[in-house]
This record gives structure tokens, C-alpha cells and sequence, in this order.
């Protein structure tokens, strides 16, 4: 049985949820580069107005995990809260003074490890995450990293990258496409 006991920090929280949304802020940056790019080099008075939205959904996207983790954990005494708990080869247990969490490994929707840190997820937004140094020593860290692992099975991933970039160009052309016969001439 591997112990390990700690507490959630703003700071390795905010580190999670930007590489959860790495994605979503990969768009945002493109979404601002190219508002720029059409900034130098076409005329700014035809971007008042709604067009002006886009680059303000990319500002919001980029500071999203941010202002997030910030309310999260002002407003939630249960993400905050120290904790204890144990793994083995068919369970991992967590403990706070808010409850107790025994999760057998196959109930676990899958598994992300970062360099100090392994997030497991009990469904597709709901997770636990657990830091290097929780740990007593390097041993039980590398010990746990080889239970997560290998005891929840891999999520095969339901849409392709392509697939994924077909529908945002589309997205795109509908929006230019809509800009364009609604704008005043």
C-alpha cells in the first residue's frame, strides 16, 4: 500500500487546467493572431462592432483556467481542504474531513500524468489530482505513477484531429460568411 497526503495549491491548479485546455488555447491564440494580422492589414473601421467579439472570446478563453482556479478555490473550501489516502493494486482511497473516496481502478475514466503530477478522472470533468509531492519519497511517487497507469485502461479518443479541424473551418467560413451579407454597405 502506497500512502500519500497533501493539499491542492492555486498554482499546480492553474497548471492542470491550462494543460487541459491547451486546445481550446491554441485556438485563441490563432483567433488573435489573425485579428491582428486583419488589423495591419486591412481597415479597422470595418471591425467595430460584432467582429470585435471574436478576439474577445479568444482574451476570455486564455484567461479562462485562470479565473477559474481563482474563484475555485476562494469559493470551494473542498478543493482547498488537506487530504490523506492510500492506493494499491485494486483501489485508491482519499480522505479529507469533507468525506472519504474509495475508487476501485476500473471505475476510473482515465488517467493523465504530467512531469510532477497525475490527474485521474472518475468521469470526463471530474478528477483528482495528485502531486509529486504528496509523496514520502521518489519511490512511492514512482510506484503510484505505475499503478495509475496501468491499472486504468487507455481512452481511445472518439474524434480525429482532422475531424476537429474540418468543423472549426467550417465554423469560421459560416461566421465570415454571415458577417459579410450583414454588414452595412
Amino acid at each position: 500500500m502506497i500512502e500519500f497526503d497533501g493539499q491542492l495549491d492555486e498554482k499546480l491548479y492553474r497548471r492542470v487546467l491550462y494543460r487541459q485546455m491547451r486546445g481550446a488555447l491554441g485556438w485563441a491564440v490563432v483567433m488573435l493572431l489573425a485579428f491582428v494580422f486583419v488589423l495591419a492589414t486591412g481597415r479597422a473601421e470595418s471591425l467595430i462592432g460584432w467582429p470585435l467579439l471574436l478576439p474577445a472570446l479568444a482574451v476570455y478563453v486564455l484567461f479562462a483556467p485562470y479565473l477559474a482556479v481563482r474563484r475555485g478555490m476562494k469559493t470551494g473550501a473542498m478543493i482547498a481542504a488537506p487530504f490523506h489516502g492510500s492506493v494499491d493494486e485494486t483501489h485508491f482511497v482519499t480522505e479529507s474531513e469533507f468525506g472519504r473516496a474509495d475508487i476501485p481502478w476500473p471505475k476510473f475514466f482515465r488517467v493523465q500524468t504530467g512531469p510532477d503530477y497525475v490527474m485521474l478522472f472518475s468521469s470526463a470533468h471530474q478528477f483528482f489530482i495528485i502531486a509529486r509531492r504528496y509523496f514520502a519519497n521518489e519511490t512511492d511517487w514512482a510506484a503510484f505513477r505505475n499503478l495509475a497507469t496501468a491499472n486504468v485502461k487507455a481512452l481511445k479518443r472518439g474524434r480525429s484531429f482532422l475531424k476537429t479541424a474540418i468543423l472549426w473551418l467550417v465554423i469560421i467560413v459560416v461566421v465570415f460568411v454571415i458577417w459579410t451579407f450583414t454588414r452595412p454597405r
